[in-house]
């Protein structure tokens, strides 16, 4: 959700980032902790498995904006 309206380099940044946040019942801008930190690369995992099949890949958002909005949301089932 959000893609349309963050669909930018520094929009994905604030989604990715974000969703960990939002789902730990914090702000979007909430200041991280070690624990949202934890959260966050626990999240990117799962997105690097269902966008490239492996742990680790180019910075989220990049990746994001080089495969295209409606490939990212057939990928994610969105």
């Amino acid at each position: 959700e959000g893609l349309d309206t963050h669909w930018s380099l520094d929009g994905l940044t604030t989604l990715v980032y974000g969703v960990p946040k939002v789902l730990a019942g914090l702000e979007p801008d909430a200041k991280p902790t070690p624990e949202l930190k934890a959260a966050q690369r626990s999240f990117f995992v799962l997105l690097y498995r269902l966008l490239v099949s492996r742990d680790t890949g180019p910075r989220l958002p990049t990746l994001l904006l080089a495969v295209g909005a409606d490939r990212v949301r057939r990928l994610l089932g969105a």
